[in-house]
């Protein structure tokens, strides 16, 4: 350790010594001088650069008294501030935060930009690399190189009076003197070095001083030019921007389901109307094309059987074994007729009836499909309007612009959405349309169809009916006048034997008794006659009832057609229930996101309030921090007073 101590003594040794040189001390404090003469033309010179840079941007500027102009001049302005080395950093961080123009201040005609940040936290010496950090420790190393000659000095000093002590007075006064010497020498560097120190920071602190001012007058000159618009007030406007859309989409939404249900009911009415009107009529039509035909069958038998009865009818003996086959002939004749009109009423009903069920199918399928579509396009809607909900969010964090921008997005995907919506929807109304008129169509034609097969089937059976009858009627008449042909001859027999009547009484009487029985008989088949009559008459009827059923039938199926038709109107009812329900859900969810951006103001004031409160304890260690240093330099300073009095009162006691 010993060694290490003389080694680094050894080394010091010849540094220390200069210090015992006569004149060592001037000569360092002149180089120190000189050194400082220096640094303070340095200083200068990069300040006179600052301020030219400063003062040409103020003069760029100096034409801009209002906002008009600035928005007049903002291209130039632009050009000057990005082609500057220095403030060009400045200024394009700070145009990051600016709303370019689109509306004229209130009472104005030109358009004007707004600023959403003060350029006084952009534009700023160290933003735009005005400082001299080497240059301004200068000051303080000054001070550490006198302080450091100063103490140098002391050793120097002290260890020759050590040495000289050990000998006599007069070595001992050499000593002293040598002491005082070096400590003169000493002296003159310290207090070059601190006058240095002190000129130093005077200066930089003028420098600065007017580098802020010029600051503050640029900041003032951009800011006299833009409005400026905070963010609690963008805040605002947003907020009640939104409030009017939440608004105008309940209207919308209102308005748009109003609209649909009135669409859909038309529709449905329109269509639907021709098949209820076309149906009435069908049965109308049918029920009095049966009752006719059949009043027109029974007019024609009896009209026929009253006129052949009332003229022939004691000669009907002989003819009533051909009336009874063709009253069977009839009878299996309108029975032949009657089933195969009964067949055809009934295919005309199964195609009716599957018609029926499939335009009730089809309209189930439709009106699903529409419901279907509907929902989906509802839920891309609020997934939509979620997404414009959140970047409206995302947009009023990082600026104005972003969140115009996204909020005329997200009305437009809005308004495609509902648009697109509204074409399905009334694509899926036409469909149901164009659907219904053609089950209308095709039960037009069945029914068309099916009523004049049943007419031509009815005037079949008439006709033949009505031939039959006619036919019977004639043979009757024939047979009858046939009879009275016969009875005629017997007359004129019965007078050209009026001559023989004695001869022949006896004859007469047998005759009168065969002519008895011949009446017996006559009589008998004239009930057989009269029980055929009533026996074709209730196959009559029986023909007529399955008519009857028929048309019992027909209305029944009617009545089914009704109740289908029913039942796809309430289903109709139900997607349109459906639609409203949708929307409601669609304005609720609306209004849950309107909730969501009901705390928006107080979550930024509290942000806000705690940047403050940071900046406010940032400013405050910072003073505490300038405090201490200046606590510290003016102890280093009393101190360095006080040993400069020490050694002023040792030298004046030595000269004492």
């Amino acid at each position: 350790m010993n060694q290490i101590g003389k080694w680094f003594e050894a080394v010091l040794g010849p540094l220390i010594g200069y210090l015992k040189i006569e004149g060592f001390g001037p000569f360092l404090a002149f180089a120190i001088l000189v050194v400082g003469a220096i640094v303070i033309a340095l200083i200068l010179y990069h300040f006179s650069v600052f301020y030219r840079r400063l003062n040409n941007a103020i003069s760029a500027l100096q034409n801009c008294e209002n906002e008009e102009e600035f928005y007049k001049n903002f291209e130039s302005i632009n050009g000057y501030f990005n082609n500057n080395s220095g403030l060009g950093v400045c200024w394009r961080e700070f145009t990051e935060t600016i709303i370019h123009p689109h509306v004229a201040r209130p009472g104005g005609t030109d358009p004007i930009i707004r600023n959403t940040s003060r350029p006084g936290d952009f534009f700023d010496a160290e933003a735009a690399g005005f400082v001299t950090p080497t240059l301004r420790i200068m000051p303080n190393i000054f001070v550490g190189v006198g302080l450091f000659l100063t103490f140098a000095g002391l050793i120097a000093a002290l260890s020759t009076a050590t040495t000289a002590m050990s000998g006599g007075a007069d070595q001992m006064q050499v000593a002293l003197r040598d002491l005082l010497y070096t400590i003169s020498a000493k002296f003159y560097t310290s207090l070059i070095a601190l006058g240095v120190s002190i000129f130093l920071t005077i200066i930089f602190r003028i420098l600065e001083t007017k580098r802020s001012v010029l600051f503050k007058k640029l900041n003032d000159k951009i800011e006299r030019g833009m409005h400026f618009v905070s963010v609690e007030e963008i805040a605002y406007s947003q907020l009640e921007e939104m409030k009017e859309q939440k608004i105008q989409l309940q209207q919308f939404n209102t308005d748009l389901a109003m609209k649909l249900g009135d669409h859909i009911e038309t529709a449905v009415t329109s269509a639907m109307s021709p098949v209820v009107d076309k149906l009435s009529s069908m049965g109308e039509n049918m029920g009095q094309s049966n009752i006719k035909a059949m009043q027109e069958i029974g007019d024609a038998i009896a009209k026929n059987v009253q006129g052949a009865a009332g003229e022939s009818l004691g000669h009907l003996s002989d003819r009533l074994d051909n009336l009874t086959t063709v009253l069977g002939d009839m009878s299996s004749n309108l029975s032949k007729s009657t089933s195969e009109f009964e067949n055809d009423i009934a295919n005309a009903l199964t195609s009716m009836k599957s018609g029926l069920e499939a335009m009730a199918s089809d309209l189930q399928s439709n009106a699903a499909q529409t419901s279907d579509i509907l929902s989906e396009k509802l839920e891309g809607l609020a997934d939509s309007l979620s997404n414009a909900a959140e970047n409206i969010k995302v947009s009023l964090e990082a600026g104005a612009g972003e969140v115009s921008g996204e909020l005329e997005r997200a009305i437009e995907r809005l308004t495609e959405a509902t648009d697109r919506s509204a074409d399905k929807m009334g694509s899926a109304v036409d469909g149901i349309n164009d659907a219904v008129k053609g089950i209308a169509s095709s039960l037009e034609d069945a029914s068309g169809q099916a009523g004049e097969l049943a007419k031509a089937r009815m005037e079949e059976a008439g006709a033949s009916a009505a031939n039959t009858f006619s036919e019977a009627g004639q043979k009757m008449s024939d047979a009858l006048e046939v009879g009275m042909e016969e009875l005629s001859t017997a007359m004129a027999g019965f007078e050209q034997s009026l001559g023989q009547a004695s001869e022949n009484m006896l004859k007469m009487n047998d005759e009168l008794g065969n002519t008895s029985k011949v009446v017996s008989k006559t009589s008998s088949d004239l009930d057989s006659s009269v029980k055929a009559l009533k026996e074709a008459s209730g196959s009559v009827s029986g023909a007529i009832s399955p008519a009857l059923n028929a048309v019992e039938s027909i209305q029944s199926a009617v009545r089914q057609m009704d109740e289908k038709v029913s039942s796809a109107a309430s289903r109709v009812s139900e997607a349109v229930e459906r639609l409203e329900t949708e929307m409601r859900l669609s304005g609720e969810s609306w209004e849950e996101h309107s909730k969501k951006f009901d705390g928006v103001n107080e979550n930024l004031g509290a942000v806000f309030s705690k940047v403050n409160s940071q900046i406010e304890e940032s400013q405050s260690r910072m003073r505490d921090f300038v405090i201490g240093v200046d606590g510290a330099f003016r102890n280093a300073l009393a101190g360095l007073q006080e040993a400069v009095e020490e050694l002023a009162d040792e030298r004046k006691a030595g000269r004492d």
